[in-house]
């Protein structure tokens, strides 16, 4: 297998010494070093078997998508055929138009063929398929089965699921809950814009939260909290800048924080009170990021189309490092001990080390 110490990071090695010396007023995990273990090149690596392992890590670059070992020694890759929706067990590769749609079990080799057109996508465990029309959703298993199938008189424009909430948001400005047997739970309305439309929506850990980017003219962020079988409003937020498309939004592992792009970059928002905004600019577009609990810190990766930036910073914005190098970003994953980062056609292993 093809590795290389590529640096493109400016330094190889970096110790961030968090907690107890520079951030002991926020408090941020201390002691934590990041080391560039490996880097594979999609194009010269040939692949192996992909064996049953917990352990796999996914991944997506460029033209290429798989699974890859911790230590960079075996991996699973297949070029993508133009979009692909992946689950660390599943995955469907498909064209750019929809057909033939195939959920593949990369480990057992087994394809479950889907029927309908479609555009497939992943989320915490499950595929959903928005139909060709943009009005459909269906909800998979990883083994293909389907668990429902939802219909709307709007177009949708955002779908998220966690904590066995699904939280559908439409076009005409309406966000419909449904829990992940399909049942029906609540509808949210969004007014008090010029257009009321949903540009994005999040469900928290547990699914006692949900948020809602919508509106133009102005535009909103709009967090709810769940009493019984109703999300009540506990906080709005104007947006300064606002987006005409599809908005990333998510809430971090322990719900405390909601993290929503806007034009500019990102902003953090506190899920009690006092409700603190963070705006964080960002060079280029947000690509993707990692937002853990406030103790551990926010990575934010972005790309200007010919270089990338990976930004580490605390829940309060305050930024402890920032890297740059050559080519476009496609891809960020964490786990417990380290980071893999995707550009171009490679992938790149950081390893994470924690000291007391």
């Amino acid at each position: 297998m093809a590795h290389e110490k590529k640096a493109f990071f400016r330094i190889s090695v970096l110790v961030v010494l968090t907690g107890y010396i520079l951030y002991a007023g926020i408090g941020i995990s201390s002691g934590v070093s990041y080391v560039q273990e490996w880097t594979i090149d999609m194009g010269e690596s040939p692949p192996s078997e992909l064996v049953s392992d917990p352990a796999w890590i996914p991944f997506i670059v460029d033209n290429y998508f798989g699974y890859v070992s911790s230590d960079g020694s075996r991996l699973y890759k297949s070029e993508v055929q133009g979009r692909v929706a992946l689950l660390p067990d599943a995955f469907c590769n498909y064209d750019r138009l929809g057909n033939n749609l195939v959920i593949h079990d990369p480990v057992q080799n087994y394809m479950y063929p889907i029927d309908g057109l479609g555009y497939p996508f992943a989320k915490n465990g499950l595929f959903f398929i928005i139909s060709a029309d943009m009005t459909g959703l269906s909800v998979l298993t990883p083994r293909g089965e389907v668990l429902f199938n939802l219909r709307f008189i709007s177009l949708i424009t955002s779908v998220d699921c966690r904590g066995g909430i699904i939280s559908v948001g439409l076009l005409k400005g309406v966000t419909e809950i449904f829990d992940t047997d399909g049942n029906y739970i609540t509808g949210i309305e969004s007014r008090g814009s010029r257009i009321n439309a949903v540009y994005g929506t999040a469900v928290a850990p547990e699914g006692k939260m949900i948020a809602v980017c919508h509106g133009i003219d102005p535009q909103y962020i709009s967090l709810y909290t769940r009493q019984i079988d109703q999300y009540i409003l506990e906080k709005r937020a104007a947006v300064n800048e606002q987006l005409r498309s599809q908005v990333i939004m998510d809430f971090s592992d322990d719900s405390l924080q909601l993290l929503v792009e806007t034009a500019e970059g990102v902003r953090l928002m506190g899920t009690v009170d006092p409700f603190n905004l963070v705006d964080i600019p960002l060079a280029g577009d947000l690509i993707d990021y990692k937002l853990p609990v406030l103790r551990e810190p926010l990575f934010l990766l972005s790309t200007d189309g010919t270089r990338s930036f990976l930004g580490m910073y605390q829940h309060d914005g305050a930024m402890f490092n920032y890297e740059v190098w050559e080519g476009q970003a496609t891809w960020l994953y964490t786990s417990r001990d380290g980071l893999y980062i995707g550009f171009d056609d490679s992938l790149t292993r950081i390893a994470m080390s924690r000291g007391l």
